[in-house]
């Protein structure tokens, strides 16, 4: 029986921007996913205090995702209220699709550090990850030998999206626009929430 094959979108979305939704739909294409869930994080190792509360991220995710019929929100991390590890989710959402292949999404950054995630070893039978390049471009060396031939990771050659949330927030915070780095529906939630003056 054929299996179907999901992707899996987690991260903060500190707010979700047009980045974000632009990777998403091209994994979902070059993979030929039949659906990517995006999974907002309740807070992430090692990362301070987000800019926009959890409710206000999911609020947002919410407003954009459905627009495309492939893409979904899960809130699964949010709901427990608590450290997001994706050994959890990824344990969570093999036990919610059985018959399915999960695709995980990273950045090439997380990636050079997968070693150190929680329980990394058991993650990768759980999931391929699909690794996506930031805007720094690097060279072979870089890379942890452990794993690129290890066949549990995809790299793909995506667009680099020169749009990055800790930008949007810096941005908000010096109290300029950023009316075309997210979305029309997160703008406007943002000014109609006073988050925008």
């Amino acid at each position: 029986m054929k299996k179907h094959r999901i992707g899996l979108f987690g991260g903060s979305f500190n707010p979700v921007h047009t980045g974000h939704l632009i990777l998403a739909d091209f994994v979902l294409d070059k993979l030929a996913l039949e659906k990517m869930i995006f999974i907002p994080t309740f807070r992430t190792p090692g990362k301070d205090e987000l800019f926009f509360s959890p409710e206000e991220r999911l609020d947002m995710l919410n407003l954009v995702v459905p627009e495309n019929p492939h893409f979904e929100v899960s809130d699964i991390e949010i709901q427990k209220k608590e450290i997001s590890y994706t050994y959890f989710t990824l344990e969570f959402m093999k036990n919610k699709y059985p018959d399915s292949d999960l695709y995980y999404i990273i950045g090439m950054d997380n990636f050079l550090a997968f070693n150190t995630w929680y329980k990394y070893e058991t993650l990768l039978k759980t999931a391929t990850f699909v690794v996506l390049p930031r805007n720094k471009q690097f060279e072979p060396s870089d890379l942890n030998q452990n794993f690129i031939n290890s066949g549990d990771f995809i790299f793909l050659d995506a667009p680099i999206i020169d749009i990055n949330s800790t930008e949007i927030r810096n941005t908000l915070s010096q109290q300029h626009d950023i009316k075309y780095l997210v979305p029309d529906k997160v703008y406007e939630y943002l000014k109609k929430n006073r988050r925008i003056s």
